[in-house]
This record gives C-alpha cells, sequence and structure tokens, in this order.
C-alpha cells in the first residue's frame, strides 16, 4: 500500500487509520495486514496512541480556512497590482496589454481586466501588494514560502499548521494538491480524489464500522471519540447534494469543502484551481497570461458567491471562512526575447477574504526600476518599502520600515485564523477584523 500523496510513512498510517475509523472496514486487523510487518507495527502502535491520547481530538477550530492556488507564478500585473502606460511608457521596460482606462477602481483596490470579477466583493477583500520573495529558488520552494513564511523549511505551510493546531476531524485537511508542506509534521489528509466517490455512490456506510464487535473490543475508547464523527458522513452525503450549483471546473471539489464544513467533518481546505492551463511558458505571454488569470479570478469570485449563499449560523458560509488566494511569484515586466515573461521573485500578490479580514483594503505597492537605471540594463519590478508602524507603504527605508516578506504576510493570517503568529512584524493594524 503506497500514499496517493507526498508524505510520510508515519502521515499515511494516520490517514489510513482514520480513513479506517471514517468509512469502515470489515477488520482493522485486515487492514493492518496489508502492510509488511514493521509498517503493519507502526500502524497498530498508532492506534494503542489514539486509544490512550483523548487529547488527539483537539478544540474546534474558530473558523474555517481555504487556501486557493494558482500554480505557475502569475503576472500581478495582469490581476491584483495593475500598472499604468502613462507611467510606463517604454514596452522595452513593462509590457501592459491594457490600457489605463481598463483598469477597474473599487475604493481602495485596483483591478486590472483579468480580475475585474472580484470587483463586486471589494468591500470584503484584502489585497497585499509588493511582497518580496529575496531570490528566485524555483515553483516549489517559493510557493512553500509564500504559504509558511519561512524560507529554511522548518515551518509547515499555513492549511497544515491551522490543521495541525485544531480539531482531528474525520476528514482534516481536504485538498486536490499532492505537494501539502507540513514540515514534516503529522496531519489529517483527505484528497477530494479519493473522498467524492465516497461521497457520491454511498460508500462506506457507518453501520460497517460501529456493528462490528472485534473492532469495538479492540478500539473502544477511539469508537467513542470518534462515533459522532463518523455518524455525519450521510450529512456530508446529503449537504453535497443540497448545496447551491457552481459553474467551474473544480465544482465538485468546492462543494465537497462546504459540505464537509456544513457537517462538521472538515474545518480546512487547500484547492489548486485552474491546473489545466499552463502559465509558466516563458514565451508567448500576451492573452495566456491574461485569458488565464480571466478565469482564475473569475472561479475565485464564484466561489465566494458560492460561500455567500449558503447560511451558517447568523450570516454565510463566507463569513465563517477566511480565504487566503495566492501564487508563488509574479513575472518580469518585460517581454524577454521569446515574447515571455519569465519568474520575477521580487514583488507578488495575494488575497485575503471572509472572516476576521477588514476588507476593501489595499497594503503595499510596488514600482518598476527602468533598465536605464540598472547596472544589467534589465527592468526591475520589485516591492516598496513599508512602514508597519504607520501602516503605509513609504518611498525610502527608515526606523521601522521593511520590505514586505512573506512571513509578514503569514504572521498577520495566522493571527486572523488563530494561530500563534511568527516572530516577523505583522501587517494586522491594516487587515486584520477586531
Amino acid at each position: 500500500m503506497k500514499p496517493t500523496h507526498p508524505s510520510t510513512r508515519r502521515q499515511f498510517i494516520i490517514q489510513s487509520l482514520a480513513t479506517a475509523l471514517v468509512f469502515g472496514s470489515k477488520s482493522l486487523q485486515a487492514q493492518a495486514s496489508l502492510f509488511e510487518p514493521r509498517e503493519r507495527r507502526k500502524f497498530e502502535r498508532m492506534i494503542e496512541i489514539i486509544r490512550k491520547n483523548p487529547k488527539l481530538l483537539k478544540s474546534p477550530a474558530p473558523g474555517f480556512f481555504v487556501t486557493l492556488i494558482r500554480r505557475d507564478g502569475m503576472d500581478c500585473t495582469l490581476g491584483l497590482d495593475p500598472l499604468k502606460k502613462s507611467i510606463y511608457r517604454d514596452e522595452k521596460d513593462v509590457y501592459l496589454e491594457y490600457r489605463d482606462e481598463d483598469i477597474v477602481d473599487a475604493g481602495e483596490h485596483h483591478f486590472a481586466p483579468s480580475a475585474v470579477a472580484l470587483k463586486k466583493h471589494a468591500s470584503e477583500l484584502a489585497v497585499i501588494n509588493g511582497i518580496v520573495m529575496r531570490r528566485d529558488s524555483g515553483h516549489e520552494s517559493l510557493r512553500e514560502y509564500m504559504m509558511s513564511g519561512d524560507q529554511s523549511g522548518a515551518t509547515p505551510i499555513a492549511s497544515a499548521a491551522h490543521t495541525m493546531a485544531f480539531d482531528l476531524t474525520a476528514f482534516g485537511l481536504i485538498h486536490n494538491d499532492y505537494s501539502i508542506y507540513s514540515a514534516g509534521k503529522e496531519i489529517m489528509l483527505s484528497s477530494a480524489s479519493t473522498l467524492l466517490p465516497k461521497i457520491e455512490t454511498n460508500q462506506g456506510e457507518e453501520t460497517e464500522f460501529l456493528d462490528s464487535e472485534e473492532e469495538q473490543t479492540l478500539l473502544l475508547e477511539t469508537i467513542a471519540a470518534y462515533r459522532s464523527m463518523v455518524k455525519k458522513i450521510p450529512e456530508v452525503r446529503r449537504k453535497f447534494t443540497e448545496v447551491p450549483p457552481i459553474e467551474i471546473r473544480e465544482s465538485k471539489e468546492v462543494r465537497l469543502v462546504a459540505s464537509s464544513f456544513l457537517s462538521g467533518t472538515s474545518a480546512q481546505a487547500q484547492l489548486i484551481l485552474g491546473s489545466d492551463v499552463f502559465l509558466d511558458t516563458h514565451s508567448n505571454h500576451p492573452k495566456i497570461h491574461g485569458d488565464g488569470q480571466k478565469r482564475f479570478w473569475n472561479d475565485v469570485s464564484a466561489i465566494f458567491d458560492f460561500f455567500k449563499q449558503i447560511p451558517f449560523h447568523q450570516g454565510s458560509l463566507f463569513d465563517a471562512t477566511t480565504f487566503f488566494v495566492v501564487t508563488e511569484f509574479s513575472r518580469t515586466p518585460a517581454l524577454n526575447g521569446s515574447n515571455g515573461k519569465d519568474h520575477n521573485p521580487f514583488t507578488n500578490s495575494c488575497l485575503l477574504a471572509g472572516r476576521g479580514v477588514a476588507g476593501g483594503r489595499r497594503i503595499g505597492a510596488s514600482h518598476v526600476l527602468p533598465r536605464s537605471t540598472r547596472a544589467d540594463q534589465m527592468p526591475l519590478h520589485i516591492g516598496m518599502p513599508y512602514d508597519f508602524a504607520q501602516a503605509k507603504t513609504v518611498s525610502r527605508s527608515g526606523t521601522g520600515v521593511s520590505l514586505i516578506y512573506p512571513e509578514n504576510v503569514i504572521s498577520t493570517l495566522r493571527q486572523i485564523i488563530g494561530l500563534p503568529e511568527n516572530s516577523s512584524n505583522a501587517l494586522t493594524a491594516a487587515i486584520r477584523r477586531v
């Protein structure tokens, strides 16, 4: 038996145990026999650990948390951080495929044409621009840095940290992303591709598990702890059929996340959107990035609408969910010799929305240093200094002034979703809704 995503053996053992607990098996001993003797002993030991440590069933999360990812590195000038041709007139410094009048203003926000769909949500969004990653260490490394705030690899990404910190739900972190980085720590992961067939085809009714006398004898305390969780599986199935439709490619995954949140079987999700369109071409940039981003931001807007339609307590599911929308880096400002744009780790943008987020805010900024000012004759699109005490972008360095780095973003995000913040300056005054 092999894991379906990169994880440690120990993580896979935990997930296998959780799958057995939730969906049932004729015998946990039979499931353990699928492992080699050494791995079987680990599996059985994990059963014993959970039996003897009810604290593994942690307190409920204060709210739900969803990370939405667009891989390949999006050109932020086409989305959340547009530039103007009236300022950058030379295409050898900045290539823009839209006019100044195509930029959409919505309060503090300015959206390039590809992100126009966000306008109706503007009052509920916080956009952070000018995020600097220091160096190009590659797609996966910078994506982890953007989502963990730690270049060393010692810190899990935010969705994994949230899963570790709060309730050990039946599903844990629901995902369609096989590169969840947990810094070697154990977390509960559930692949949407594994869960959906069980939800859609009535597989694994809870009676298969609860009615087994052998399993009740073996895992009496664990069964007691998980009984209420297991009984919710039919509710997940029912919610899945009741939630409204959503017209995006990942519609089933999004509906699964919402129905799992509503039924208490998960509090976290991480979804990649638009993976069928490749953006890291380094060539033929015009239209490819613009059209690809338009679809992505349309999908993000549709997900916000979807969550807003679903009642939850005194508000909507959107009100109870913090969204973090992210890509690994932006692109260079000018076209290369192949009519493409290359990796740019010196600026990036992300978006926060929903629970705990003070909307209508735009934090940070970027600018382009023209090639005439650069020793290498290459224009540089880079984030601008930020005064954390005054919560505003400034033009030069000084006391309390720094560039905005991923660790600053993640420190803020961790506060919002109820995790201990890291040691970096947070953007709390500008973003967090108290």
